[in-house]
């Protein structure tokens, strides 16, 4: 049994040659039957996690190096069977890969992999197994994705483990994600997990290529929240609710404005808002002060651009020019400390950080190169989306 595992294991590796999320094999037939693979600095996930508990940040990377390397190994016509923490590897950079493929089933290429079952192992086992790893790396708890559990003794086939013998996700970060990947079926292949991680990020962009069109518009948006986005069809994050905007005359700098509680900066401390939402489930909005008055008497569900001139004085005194009055001190503030995203979201609520909406697309990285005019939805504008509400 050994020996053919062994083999297994070598054209496992042979089929995976070159391929994205795997330790890089460099020759075969060394003395003893080794492999030759490259140094991951770090070693395997699990110790790793004994001593660490990385940021929310490096674990969604993590997540979805995994879910798109999973996506390769299958699309190679390879189920691998037993993933769990200790067959992850970091390298010094801590960029993670799969590196043991000795339990792993070859199938012939060509094969249809949702349909395929080897004695109970399929690509299902594998994103169940792999939202064992994203339990452990977020909760610090390791998580048993048993498939022989009260199984009689010899030879048997795996078998999904019953729910109540996995732990419970509610209330812990990307619970819903890791539920999905509990549930046989639910993700149709390591794709769809790859496209759920990447989802909230998505989102991000498309909010801040929204808002940025907006002041790139001279419209200041004033006080929205998740309720002034609409989610389409194909999970597309839409603007709809912008009736309490105002437009900046062009003899006004808008980086300058603020009245009403209408400014860039309160934008970007909205926007900072939306994006903690997003990224933990738990809401918070900037102070009332800071927001549009007129948007506290709005009726939610309201689908609509009604932009309203935006009447303020001729000139700005610059002697008396306070950009941000009643701003929350830092106590004030939820803590961001370890969540996805943190040091972003404290820029944005900080007097003294990002200023300009291009810094916030910034540290968003690049945005989509599509027309950010498309990102932003109005009942005059038509359109064939079927949308739901974020919230």
């Amino acid at each position: 049994m050994l020996i053919l595992r062994r083999t297994v294991f070598f054209m496992v590796y042979r089929r995976l040659r070159n391929c994205d999320g795997v330790v890089r094999c460099f020759g075969f037939g060394f003395p003893g039957d080794c492999i030759q693979m490259e140094l991951m600095e770090n070693g395997d996930l699990s110790t790793y996690l004994k001593g660490q508990r990385p940021v929310q940040s490096v674990q969604l990377s993590w997540f979805r190096q995994m879910a798109h390397a999973l996506l390769r190994i299958h699309d190679r016509c390879i189920i691998g069977a037993d993933i769990a923490a200790k067959n992850f590897l970091l390298s010094a950079d801590l960029s993670i890969k799969f590196c043991d493929f000795t339990e792993s089933s070859i199938l012939p290429l060509g094969t249809n992999m949702e349909r395929a079952d080897d004695h109970g192992y399929s690509i299902y086992i594998d994103i169940g197994q792999l939202g064992a790893v994203l339990y452990e790396v977020i909760t610090g708890q390791r998580c048993e994705f048993d498939l022989f559990k009260d199984q009689p003794a010899g030879p048997a086939c795996a078998a999904w483990p019953r729910r109540e013998i996995l732990p419970s996700t509610q209330n812990i970060w990307l619970g819903s994600i890791i539920e999905k990947c509990w549930t046989k079926g639910a993700f149709r292949n390591a794709r769809s997990l790859l496209a759920a991680l990447e989802l909230q990020l998505n989102w991000m962009r498309e909010a801040a290529a929204a808002v940025s069109h907006a002041l790139s518009k001279r419209v200041l948006i004033g006080g929205f929240t998740a309720r002034n986005f609409l989610i389409a069809d194909k999970q597309t994050f839409k603007l709809c609710y912008i009736a309490n905007s105002r437009i900046v005359p062009e003899y006004l700098d808008i980086d300058k404005v603020d009245q009403d509680g209408l400014s860039v900066k309160c934008d970007i401390a909205c926007f900072g808002s939306l994006v903690y939402n997003v990224a933990t489930g738990r809401k918070f909005e900037v102070p009332s002060q800071l927001s549009n008055p007129a948007a506290l008497g709005s009726g939610e569900g309201v689908v609509v651009s009604g932009i309203k001139d935006y009447m303020i004085p001729g000139q700005i005194d610059e002697d008396r020019y306070d950009p941000f009055p009643g701003w929350p001190q830092n106590e004030d503030l939820p803590n961001t400390a370890g969540i996805f995203m943190g040091e972003i979201i404290r820029n944005y609520w900080d007097q003294d950080g990002y200023q300009r909406m291009e810094e916030v697309c910034g540290a968003l990285s690049k945005l989509s190169e599509c027309d950010r005019s498309s990102l932003v939805w109005s009942s005059t504008a038509g359109g064939d989306f079927i949308c739901r509400s974020l919230q």
